[in-house]
């Protein structure tokens, strides 16, 4: 009777341990995120709490590309109507991470212009994109034509952006 009450009361401590520990961070499926979109618009009031803050509104949209994940992002910022947009290849990541590291393409190609961010999944309905590193250079869009190029510094107001899951849709798809 005692092998069977330790044995119980190891196996009840295990569990307990299991609620009260955070699980680990699981590593990120490159699947789960083809044909998704993620979005975030902020307010007049989060924007005046972020004065430097300059993006007003960003989408990422993920699709499969060549047997890997392609991000695709756009954003405007205050005082600016046109579209600032990039492409990255996503699928070069570690697998063991909750973060992709994306690399910047330049050209349909999708040659590597040296910049890059990353994305961290916080659950399955946000994202982090984070802009730590390099900083991205963005096309700016007008009309649909290019109107040259801008670069978003890495770090401060723009290391950081929360996106939540959208319908496609929302992504213009």
């Amino acid at each position: 009777m005692t092998r069977i009450t330790s044995a119980f009361a190891f196996a009840l401590t295990a569990a307990s341990l299991a609620v009260l520990l955070p699980a680990a961070a699981s590593a990120v499926e490159e699947k789960t995120l083809f044909e998704t979109c993620f979005v975030r618009s902020y307010d007049a009031d989060h924007l005046a709490r972020h004065p430097a803050q300059s993006v007003t509104e960003m989408q990422v949209y993920f699709q499969e590309f060549e047997d890997g994940l392609n991000g695709q992002v756009t954003y405007k910022v205050r005082g600016s109507e046109p579209v600032r947009a990039f492409a990255a290849d996503c699928s070069a990541a570690a697998k063991a991470s909750d973060v992709l590291t994306c690399a910047v393409c330049k050209g349909d190609s999708c040659e590597t212009t040296g910049d890059r961010f990353k994305i961290r999944l916080r659950d399955r309905g946000t994202i982090e994109l984070l802009n730590n590193d390099t900083g991205v250079t963005a096309t700016v869009l007008a009309g649909g034509e290019s109107e040259g190029t801008e670069k978003l510094a890495a770090g401060g107001e723009h290391g950081s952006f929360l996106l939540k899951k959208a319908a496609l849709k929302a992504c213009g798809r």
